[in-house]
């Protein structure tokens, strides 16, 4: 049976008392605000110090670095400084965490961006790749997909309701696990996944946060 739609009058027409409410609404808005709008408003009325801070938004910019343990490289992984699978072993790894307080009821905006390099070496056995994901007081707001690129930007946004009060905004990330120590590749795949061998770094983290309120 084909779906029949329901008909409908447009725009006021499909609210029985459209009118009524605007008239109505119009009148207790003009009451609330003196019966005046801004183009009657003199010019300069309205200065700096009428203008309070935060009314609307509050925006938050702060750097964030490589947050995890990490070495260089030996001259057998060419100089590669980062993190090691001596300290590495899966999962999301924390990166920074960032604090915001004074919020208020409304929305977030939430943007991370870096920049990545992973390294190489063995990506036939065990291909590299870097993950980031974003927490707002421990719940994932966004997830970026896996990046496989040797070097590269990295950028997650995103907008989310959020309740007054204070809030913690948390970077993660996760990479490419030790390569599994295969009977075939044994020897080649202890060697790769040794203390020495650097998976991955990043730098030039940047966190925006905008909470913008109801």
């Amino acid at each position: 049976m084909a779906k029949r739609w329901t008909e409908r009058e447009q725009r006021s027409k499909n609210l029985p008392t459209a009118d009524g409410f605007n008239r109505e609404y119009d009148s207790l808005r003009g009451w609330a605000n003196g019966g005046i709008d801004r183009t009657s408003i003199p010019s300069g009325a309205i200065n700096t110090s009428m203008v309070t801070q935060n009314a609307f938004c509050k925006v938050m910019v702060k750097d964030v670095e490589f947050g995890a343990p990490s070495q260089a490289a030996t001259t057998s992984a060419n100089q590669f400084y980062g993190l090691t699978y001596d300290k590495y072993f899966g999962s999301f790894y924390p990166a920074a965490e960032v604090s915001l307080t004074g919020l208020h009821e409304g929305m977030m905006h939430l943007e991370f961006k870096c920049w990545t390099a992973l390294h190489k070496q063995d990506d036939g056995l065990n291909p590299r790749f870097v993950e980031f994901r974003l927490k707002y007081n421990g719940q994932t707001v966004c997830e970026g997909a896996p990046c496989y690129m040797a070097a590269t930007n990295y950028f997650l946004v995103c907008d989310f309701p959020i309740a007054g009060g204070d809030g913690t905004v948390a970077v993660e990330y996760r990479v490419t696990p030790p390569v599994s120590t295969v009977a075939a590749y044994s020897g080649l795949a202890l060697a790769l996944a040794g203390a020495e061998m650097p998976v991955m770094y990043y730098g030039g983290g940047q966190i925006l946060a905008i909470g913008r309120w109801r």
